[in-house]
């Protein structure tokens, strides 16, 4: 397989991980809401991340 290729599928795969994770807070957030419950900011979107360790400390 061709490394853009590679590339290709290592970002996809991410965004899938992204919208996953996204989805599940956003679920959580409402429900903490609903009981007044402060929760934490959203996370951010992988694709603008320069560097993994800055990825994991909102995550």
């Amino acid at each position: 397989m061709p490394l853009w290729s590679l590339a290709a599928v290592g970002y996809v795969i991410g965004q899938i991980f992204m919208v996953k994770y996204f989805v599940i807070w956003s679920l959580s957030s409402a429900v903490a809401r609903l009981d007044q419950i402060v929760t934490a900011d959203p996370p951010c979107c992988i694709s603008r991340v320069y560097s993994y360790s800055q990825m994991w400390r909102f995550f």
